[in-house]
């Protein structure tokens, strides 16, 4: 339960993480950081590069929200409203963000956000 609460369900990352507990004699902890440098290597980089400057700005004001909360977002990204809206209806599309909840967003991806913040400020 516990691994695919950190995969969040990607099928894809969980298979990922259950090969390198396996790796690691089924201990999840231990493959956590191998975990993650996987995804950014082999799928977060790629997503990162073909999202526009805006794509980016806005998953920055994801990552760096306490609470997903839309205002907070907007804020922390300096998009105006319009601005948002399409680059939120873009990465929703995309499969980068869930909006399901009427006025917040959050990442489908695990762990996204820690990469977001990194790439975003180095």
């Amino acid at each position: 339960m516990k691994m695919a609460k950190i995969t969040k369900g990607y099928p894809f990352a969980f298979q990922v993480l259950g090969h390198f507990t396996w790796k690691n004699d089924g201990e999840y902890n231990k493959a956590l950081p191998q975990f993650k440098q996987y995804l950014e290597d082999y799928v977060y980089e790629k997503i990162w590069s073909e999202m526009s400057e805006g794509d980016k700005k806005l998953a920055y004001g994801v990552a760096r929200s306490e609470r997903g909360k839309a205002k907070e977002i907007k804020e922390l990204s300096g998009l105006s409203d319009n601005e948002y809206s399409v680059y939120r209806d873009r990465l929703v599309k995309r499969g980068i963000l869930d909006g399901s909840t009427h006025g917040y967003v959050e990442f489908t991806l695990p762990l996204f956000e820690e990469f977001v913040v990194y790439m975003s400020e180095k």
